[in-house]
C-alpha cells in the first residue's frame, strides 16, 4: 500500500470517527395537561433486535427511610437486581413481587446491612413491594433493548441510539397501556412526548 492511499484511508477513518455512529435523542414526557412525568421509561425497539447481554454488575434498589430508591429501575433482561437494606433503625424488610413475569418472588426478611437479589429473566413490568410496610412500592421495568432512559423530575430524558427505524415506547406506572409510535432516527433530535 503506498503512502498516499494510507494517508487518505487514515483521514477517512478519522473523519468517520469524529462523526460518530449514534444519535442523541432527548426531550420531555408530558401528561395530557402538559405537566412533566417523572419516572417514565422511554425506550426504543427495532424490527431486528440483537440479543443484549446483561451487565456484569448487579443493579441496585436500596431501602432507606422505608422507601425504595430508585422508585423505578429500568434494566435489560438477565439483569440481577440487589435489594439493600440501608435503614438506620432496626427495620426488617421483606421484598417480594406478585407479578407473574417476575416469577412471583419473595426474598424473605432481611435486616439493615443485609441484602438479597433476584435475576429478571424475561421482559416484565415488575411491581416490587414490602410485606412488612404496605406503603412501600417500586417498579423494575425489564426490557429487551439497551436503548432506554428514565425521566427525571422535569420529565426530561436523553439516550444515544444508532440511526435507524424504531418503535418508541413510553411506560409509566399511572398508565394502563404503554404509548407507542414509529420513529426514524437519523441525527440528533429532540422529541417531546405528550401522553393522551
Amino acid at each position: 500500500m503506498n503512502g498516499k492511499v494510507l494517508v487518505a484511508m487514515t483521514c477517512f477513518l478519522l473523519a468517520l470517527a469524529s462523526v460518530g455512529l449514534g444519535a442523541d435523542l432527548k426531550g420531555r414526557v408530558l401528561d395530557k395537561d402538559g405537566k412533566p412525568l417523572a419516572d417514565a421509561v422511554v425506550y426504543l425497539t427495532s424490527k431486528n433486535p440483537t440479543p443484549v447481554p446483561p451487565p456484569s454488575k448487579p443493579a441496585v434498589i436500596d431501602q432507606v427511610e422505608m422507601t425504595f430508591t430508585p422508585h423505578v429501575l429500568p434494566v435489560v433482561v438477565g439483569t440481577t437486581v440487589e435489594f439493600l437494606n440501608s435503614e438506620k433503625a432496626v427495620i426488617r424488610h421483606n421484598v417480594f413481587s406478585p407479578t407473574p413475569c417476575a416469577d412471583r418472588f419473595n426474598l424473605g426478611y432481611f435486616l439493615p446491612g443485609q441484602k438479597a437479589s433476584v435475576t429478571f429473566k424475561k421482559p416484565c413490568r415488575a411491581l416490587i413491594l414490602c410485606a412488612t410496610h404496605q406503603e412501600m412500592k417500586a417498579w423494575v421495568v425489564v426490557l429487551e433493548t439497551p436503548y432506554f432512559a428514565k425521566t427525571d423530575a422535569q420529565g426530561t430524558y436523553s439516550l444515544s441510539v444508532p440511526p435507524g427505524e424504531y418503535t418508541l415506547a413510553v411506560w409509566h406506572e399511572t398508565r394502563k397501556t404503554e404509548h407507542t409510535q414509529p420513529l426514524k432516527v437519523s441525527a440528533n433530535q429532540t422529541l417531546d412526548i405528550r401522553l393522551p
